[in-house]
Order: C-alpha cells, then structure tokens, then sequence
C-alpha cells in the first residue's frame, strides 16, 4: 500500500551583522514551526550571538552564545525543524604574532541540555606551537573536559606533544605522544578511572621523476590503557605501509594507484586479536573534454576502483567497489550521472549498485531575478535487501532588489521502497526568506 506522511513547516529568521572599528558582531533570531498529521504542531525558537574581535594586532578573540527552546516530541525529531533545546556559550583567545617561530590559543566551552537529563558541559583547551627553525615544528596540545548528565560525571584531562622534521625537500619525518586520565563517577557504584597513554611515529616520502610522482610512506602506533578498578589493560601496535604513484602531465587524463598494507596486533580482556587489511585503489579522471556540443561547454569524467581484503577482524574477506562519474556544464546547464557498484563479503549482505543523476537549469527573467529547476534521481538495486528509488523536484526563485535579497524555494521528495513491504512517502516543502544587510 502506499503511506503518505505530510509536513508543513514554518520558519521566520532575523539576522542582523555589523562591525564596530575591528569587533565583527552578528545576532539573529528563528522561530520555526512543523505540523504533521502523525504528531501535531512543534515549534522551536532560538537566539544566537556572535563576535570577533582583533584585540591587537597578535590577538584574536572570539565568542558565541545560543539559549533556544523546542516543544518537539522527546521520542521524535521532526525533520526540518531548526533548533533543539539547548544553551551554550563560548570563547576562544588565538594568538599568532607577526613572529614566524611561535603561535597559540586558549578556549572555553559551555553547553547544557535539559531535553537529555540536563546535561552540561565544560571544556577547557590550548595549543601551543613553536617553530625553532622552518624545518622543524614543535605542537603541544591541552584538554580538559567535565560532562555531567543526571546524577553521573565524567572528568577528562589530556595533554599531548608532537614534533615534524622537514630535512630536505620531499621528505617528513615526525612523532608525538599523548597522556589521558579519565575518571567516572555514578551512584551506588565505585569510581572508575582509566589511565592511556599512546606513542606514534611516521615518515612520508615524495618524488616526481620525469611525468611520475611516487609517494611512500610509513606509519607506528601504540597505545595502552589500564582501568584501575579491576586491574585490566588493554594494548594495541598497529602498522601501515603506504605507496602510490601518478602522472604529472593531466593535461588529457590523471592516472593515480595507491597501495595500503595494514598490520594490526592488540590485547583486549584476555584475547589477542591480529589482523591484516591491504586495500588497492585506482583512479582515472579528466577534464580534457570542451566545446563538444557548444562553445564554452565543458565535460568531467572520473573512474575509481577499489580493492580491499580484510582477514583477522571486522569484516573478513573481499571487498570490491567500481564508481564512474561524468558531469556535463554549459552557461545555464549543469547534468551528472554517477554509477557504483558494491560487493562485500556474503556475510554482510550489503552488495548493491547504485545510479544517481542531476539536472539543472537557470532561467534568468529579468536583471537580478533567477530561477534555478533542479532534478535529482536516485536508484538503488540492492541484492539483499529491498529496492529504494528517491526522486527530489526543486524549484528555486531569486530576486536581488537593491539590498533586499528574496528567496523562494519549493521541493518535492518522493521515495519509493520495493519488495513485499512496498511504500510510497511523499515530502512537500515551501519556504521564503527575505534578507537585507545593514
């Protein structure tokens, strides 16, 4: 049978900008509202508030403030609707001097949500980077985060340092390390704190000989962490090899391969886990191809081939993905086609090929007015499970009238799902906004 579920949506947006010597500023105000026959009326409104300031010539300073409200359903999102429940505040100080050798910033964020147990939350961060040569970069990073939700807490403070070295032209090299402790609290239970810690290098290598570009590269990474309440500990070492390799001279057509093998060992809860993922991927794109049809026309093709095999864990065995897109522009025409195809491992039952198409056309009237048609077909062939077909209409008028900006904007979604359970869902859309700067 067919279902049809029907949506209204209402909006109205005030939004005002301007600028105070080198303080930018910029508030607005939306009341929105969705009325559905399966859930009746919701309405939301919402206040928001912004600067940016140069408080000298080295510092910069910004800030943000929301308070909105919503009467939606705590079991149901209606789509469309704008704004949820939530407040929040925010600043954040960056400094960067004219000096080359070193720059930071500092941040605090406030956020709250009555809708979800009155959550909160705190945020502290800063990061810090000196450059004692160009070839050489040191980063330090610093975090602090409390959350609480009903009558649970969790406190987490992380701080992290990396360095990059740049010997010679088409080569880096570099590691870094990070440290976190987390502490848990709920009632009726102990407090439980986890300790990690995490240890990583990489090396990445570059060279364009003749028409060829070769990359390799090289990455290690280990990290563990320890929950102190009952002793357990968990550890990871993972390593990546990476090479690839493309033409220079895309005047006709770009040629790329990439190739990633993926070692992974870890422990967790007493299992040992190894695993191995190599994943290979080809591409071909070009954007040769104009004056076909008309003068100025222009056509883009691309081709991906993707190759993976997975063993030891996650999703075992083979993976393959082909897509190929074409895009035709000229003047007031822009049209696409793009075609996947996906097979995985029978376990997964996800294989599908998909076929998605655009259409659009801009119809200019009179100086200033502009309507935009566009058509949007998307198809999906699914081995095992139901078929779905997605088409979306859209009709979008403009007018620029001095500084008053007018927009009109109407769209039609219909979705089609196959199979034994066949349904049709139908999706009306009409909205207006009128802007002015000042």
């Amino acid at each position: 049978g067919e279902d049809s579920n029907n949506t209204t949506n209402q909006s109205v947006t005030v939004q005002a900008d301007g600028e105070i010597k080198t303080t930018q500023l910029s508030a607005g105000y939306q009341y929105s509202e969705a009325d559905t026959n399966n859930f009746g009326t919701t309405t939301s409104q919402g206040l928001n508030f912004s600067a940016n300031s140069k408080l000298t010539e080295a510092l910069i300073g910004n800030a943000f403030g929301r308070y909105t409200t919503s009467k939606i359903p705590a079991t149901f999102v209606v789509p469309g609707t704008q704004f949820f429940q939530e407040r929040a505040v925010g600043v954040t100080l960056n400094y960067r001097p004219l000096l080359y050798w070193w720059d930071g910033n500092v941040g605090y964020g406030y956020s709250e949500n009555p809708f979800v147990g009155g959550f909160k939350s705190n945020t502290f961060s800063g990061t810090a980077n000196l450059r004692p040569a160009r070839s050489l970069t040191f980063t330090t990073n610093g975090r602090i985060v409390r959350l609480s939700i009903q009558n649970n807490s969790t406190d987490s403070e992380t701080i992290s340092a990396s360095v990059n070295y740049i010997p010679f032209f088409g080569l880096s090299t570099g590691g870094g390390t990070s440290f976190n402790h987390t502490l848990t609290s709920s009632p009726g239970s102990s407090d439980n704190t986890i300790l990690s810690e995490s240890f990583n290098y990489y090396a990445r290598y570059n060279k364009t000989v003749r028409n060829l570009q070769y990359r390799t590269g090289y990455a290690i990474n280990y990290g563990q962490s320890q929950r102190r309440t009952d002793g357990s500990d968990t550890w990871s070492l993972n390593n990546n090899f990476s090479a690839g390799v493309d033409n220079t001279n895309v005047q006709r057509i770009h040629l790329g391969s990439a190739l990633s093998v993926n070692d992974l060992r870890s422990r967790a809860g007493g299992e040992y886990l190894k695993g191995t993922t190599v994943i290979l991927t080809l591409t071909a794109d070009s954007n040769y191809y104009r004056n076909l049809l008309r003068r100025g026309d222009r056509l883009t093709l691309k081709s991906v081939v993707t190759l993976s095999d997975n063993r030891g864990f996650g999703l075992e065995g083979y993976q393959e993905t082909f897509t190929a897109f074409a895009g035709y522009a000229w003047v007031r025409i822009y049209a696409t086609l793009d075609y996947s195809i996906e097979n995985y491992p029978n376990s997964a039952m996800l294989d599908r090929q998909k076929v998605d198409s655009l259409l659009q056309y801009t119809v200019t009237f009179i100086r200033g007015m502009n309507l935009i048609l566009k058509g949007k077909d998307s198809y999906e062939d699914n081995r095992y499970r139901a078929d779905t077909n997605r088409v979306e209409g859209t009709a979008d008028m403009t007018y620029q009238l001095g500084l008053i900006s007018m927009k009109v904007t109407y769209i039609r979604t219909m979705t089609w799902i196959y199979g034994d359970n066949h349904s049709k869902t139908t999706l009306d859309s009409v909205s207006a906004t009128i802007s002015r700067p000042f």
